[in-house]
């Protein structure tokens, strides 16, 4: 991956070891849905409220040099990575624009006899459908492992947007992303609350300062804390989040003013 990074050229060949060796995520997975049609809409509401929820999250705002300038310096080294496996795919239906992301995308590993597992330079898996060189559904396999989109679909559905959090917070995106996605009234209420707010990088960079996206920061946790009420979630968890809230979302921080502030 490393070797893969640097033959990308570009901000991809520092990017590329600093993602692997100085980033962390808070990884949420959540049923992919009951059916086609509730599958499609978790996804889109998914990638709707990403950027607020990235910039509700954001804490890492330093790394070994110090400040980074960004509230998510783990979003900036990732967006400043090959772009065609760490962006979203193309808005529409979700199994055919996944479909094209994964086509499109550069091989990065092919399984060797040896220790050299680098992909063909310059390849793309849609390149090696139709080159005379038979694809194994191993390789397939191999291929999506090496995807990295804010969301990734695995069967279910793999939200890789978020920082990592304090340990006291880690629970509270998990519960706030599945109760906005398992309740109805709380999910209209982000979608209309998020509406138009795709801009990431601002997200990643300025966090709630960014315009717009406090206020929808608040609607989406108080649509979250009324739907985890509503499904009868235990009260310890539904007071976590209402303090995560009131400490942070609702006076325009988050976790990353912690540490900037300290220092």
């Amino acid at each position: 991956m490393e070797q893969h990074f640097v033959r990308a050229g570009g901000a991809s060949a520092s990017m590329g070891p600093a993602m692997m060796t100085t980033t962390a995520a808070c990884q949420v997975n959540l049923d992919v849905g009951r059916d086609r049609a509730d599958a499609h809409r978790r996804w889109a509401l998914l990638h709707a409220v990403g950027p607020v929820m990235v910039a509700a999250f954001a804490n890492s705002p330093v790394d070994a040099d110090g400040d980074t300038g960004w509230r998510s310096g783990r979003q900036r080294v990732w967006q400043g990575l090959e772009r065609g496996r760490t962006s979203a795919p193309q808005d529409g239906d979700p199994v055919a624009a996944w479909t094209d992301y994964a086509l499109d995308a550069s091989v990065m590993l092919r399984r060797g006899k040896d220790d050299d597992w680098a992909g063909p330079a310059g390849w793309t898996l849609r390149d090696w459908l139709l080159a005379d060189d038979p694809l194994a559904e191993t390789d397939l396999a191999l291929h999506l492992t090496t995807l990295f989109p804010p969301v990734r679909p695995r069967g279910w559905y793999e939200v890789r947007y978020l920082d990592t959090q304090p340990y006291r917070w880690w629970v509270v995106p998990t519960a706030v992303l599945a109760a906005l996605l398992d309740d109805p009234v709380a999910s209209a209420a982000a979608e209309e609350a998020c509406a138009g707010l795709d801009d990431w990088t601002a997200a990643a960079r300025d966090g709630l300062a960014a315009p717009g996206l406090q206020a929808a920061a608040v609607a989406c946790l108080d649509a979250a804390l009324a739907a985890l009420t509503r499904l009868g979630e235990d009260p310890a968890l539904v007071a976590l989040v209402a303090a995560f809230r009131d400490t942070y979302t609702a006076s325009g921080r988050c976790p990353a003013d912690d540490p900037l502030e300290t220092a």
